[in-house]
């Protein structure tokens, strides 16, 4: 990678191909607003935990990550539509029976957070996508903070995987939640520097 691209989309995330869209109707998410490339088709989704189960983005993720279903059950008509998340994400009621957690390799909301990093819950995500499912490496929303989405992409191609960011269109930062551990998820000020060291580390490793 060149040293330019590094700082690319450090706290947000945008290209060209982007726009927003709307919930589904008649469903729970109808004045949900959310980003992502509707052009592109998509057979399941993964989703990344931004803090844990208890902070705020992570939440919204969760709600984000169910309203990616619905958008793609509704307008595209993929039937089933496998969800692949953290399991932070994955206490919603909507989680199916075909639905996996990243943490525990296992189907449904298995009750269990690990402190995987973003590398290793792609790695997870795409075993379960080759073993499990069978579906496209290359049909892919992936449902993940837009601070934290340049990085997700990066390691996804990486890994023979591609797809389309899905976010929510006014997404939160875990302000004031220090004592939950969010450690540098709190503010766009903090996340840029540690950021940019995760994305130089990464790039050393080869993983981006």
């Amino acid at each position: 990678m060149r040293l330019l691209e590094i700082g690319k989309n450090l706290t947000s995330y945008w290209h060209p191909g982007l726009s927003t869209v709307r919930g589904p109707m008649f469903t729970p998410y109808e004045r949900e607003h959310f980003i992502t490339d509707s052009s592109i088709p998509v057979s399941c989704l993964i989703g990344l935990a931004f803090g844990n189960e208890r902070t705020y983005a992570t939440q919204q993720l969760s709600h984000t990550l169910i309203g990616a279903r619905e958008y793609y059950l509704c307008n595209h008509a993929q039937q089933p539509m496998p969800v692949i998340a953290q399991w932070a994400l994955l206490k919603d009621k909507s989680i199916k029976e075909y639905d996996w957690s990243i943490d525990t390799r296992t189907r449904g909301s298995a009750p269990e957070e690990r402190p995987l990093n973003s590398h290793e819950a792609l790695e997870i995500a795409r075993d379960i996508i080759k073993r499990e499912l069978g579906t496209s490496l290359e049909e892919i929303a992936f449902v993940a903070h837009p601070a934290q989405m340049q990085r997700v992409l990066w390691l996804a191609q990486k890994m023979g995987m591609k797809g389309t960011p899905f976010m929510p269109a006014h997404p939160v930062w875990n302000a004031g939640q220090e004592s939950t551990g969010a450690g540098n998820t709190v503010s766009p000020e903090k996340w840029r520097f540690y950021e940019l060291k995760v994305r130089c580390h990464h790039n050393l490793k080869g993983w981006i």
